[in-house]
């Protein structure tokens, strides 16, 4: 995500550990999910897994990569390699082939949006990746991949964002970069599902009592205003099949000052999601009842300890509490007076409006029945 002012960010391999329904830890140290080899008694089967999930989910990749002896996941994100100095950093991070920190032949990588807005310059970052290390990618694309104009863009046709996100992933195929909900690791003890989250924001991650600060947003400089082309408001209610409220609204609160984000645009990504998720569901449900049948003992815990995990990854944040600003992730409110404690309070306060949406928060929660969630 990027606004019309520079910045200098530092890019490090992350770490994306779900312990539970719709939790996760960013480690900002190099890191990854290990999975381990499988104990004959771990876990259901797992060629009947696969089979099931044949039945649900179309792999795009290449068939001779196979995902089952997958055993560690790495998660970076906003590489954008548009900057060459962003791009010789991965180049020469792909080529150290540092052992325990860079994934390799048996490893994925999932790459969470802002690659770069150029198509040229997306396939070269790929091709890199691939090639050097050799690993799995997973990649969804984020807000500046959404960019049009400019000399490449229209060489190519390319005049709405919707046909470049589709572009995109036209061009991952062709990569062998995966798009679409996998099953990784079937041949060890901890596979876990991988689901992208498509995305945009709506501005209910809005800090409640800090609207003063948003008095300009409507003349913010954030380029996605600029360089994004979405249908009319009118037009997305047709494609929801919807007749939506005309206001951005949270929790009953009209959220206020909502400038130039598209209504109605998150509601129609997160359809986008609806079928990956409902072939999750559904897996996960057949587990909680062949638990129940299966032995009279059985019990949540016994049942959920069998069960394949599940990393899903978007580009936008899906509440509040993963808000930069927002110091305490377990309060439910926003204290400004001791949070906001730096020179551009006002950038923080609109950036909020185009950070995520509470609606993917809604859907990966919902992923995971309430049989199988671990009490904490």
């Amino acid at each position: 995500m990027s606004c019309s002012t520079s910045s200098k960010t530092k890019y490090i391999w992350l770490l994306l550990y779900f312990v539970g329904s719709a939790g996760a830890f960013l480690l900002k140290v190099l890191g990854f999910h290990n999975i381990h080899p499988r104990r004959n008694d771990a876990i259901r089967p797992m060629n009947e897994l696969s089979a099931t999930m044949n039945d649900h989910v179309l792999d795009c990749t290449s068939p001779s990569k196979d995902m089952a002896g997958i055993e560690n996941i790495y998660v970076i994100s906003d590489l954008h390699t548009d900057n060459s100095a962003n791009l010789e950093w991965l180049i020469q991070r792909c080529r150290n082939h540092e052992a325990e920190n860079t994934p390799g032949e048996n490893d994925c990588l999932i790459i969470a949006g802002d690659i770069s807005h150029e198509f040229s310059k997306l396939e070269e970052t790929l091709s890199i990746i691939i090639q050097e290390l050799g690993c799995h990618v997973f990649f969804i694309w984020g807000n500046h991949e959404a960019w049009i104009g400019g000399k490449e863009m229209d060489s190519l046709g390319i005049s709405t964002s919707l046909q470049k996100i589709q572009e995109v992933k036209e061009l991952c195929e062709r990569l062998g970069v995966h798009t679409n909900l996998q099953l990784v690791g079937s041949n060890n003890e901890n596979p876990v599902f991988l689901l992208p989250i498509e995305s945009w924001y709506d501005a209910t991650l809005s800090l409640e009592g800090c609207e003063d600060l948003c008095s300009s947003f409507d003349s913010w400089p954030w380029v996605d205003f600029l360089r994004c082309e979405w249908p009319t408001e009118n037009e997305i209610r047709k494609m929801c099949k919807s007749d939506d409220q005309s206001q951005f609204i949270h929790n009953d609160y009209i959220v206020p000052n909502t400038g130039r984000i598209p209504l109605g645009l998150s509601k129609w990504f997160a359809l986008q999601n609806v079928n990956a998720i409902s072939n999750v569901q559904k897996i996960y449900n057949n587990f909680v009842v062949d638990g129940i049948r299966g032995s009279p003992e059985s019990t949540k815990e016994s049942v959920s300890n069998k069960v394949p995990g599940i990393i899903s990854f978007s580009h936008f944040l899906p509440n509040q509490q993963t808000l930069p600003d927002w110091k305490d992730p377990h309060s439910s409110i926003f204290k400004r007076g001791e949070w906001l404690d730096h020179p551009v309070p006002e950038v923080s306060a609109k950036f909020a409006k185009v950070a995520g949406s509470v609606l993917i928060d809604d859907q990966i929660r919902s992923i995971v029945p309430k049989a199988l969630q671990k009490s904490k």
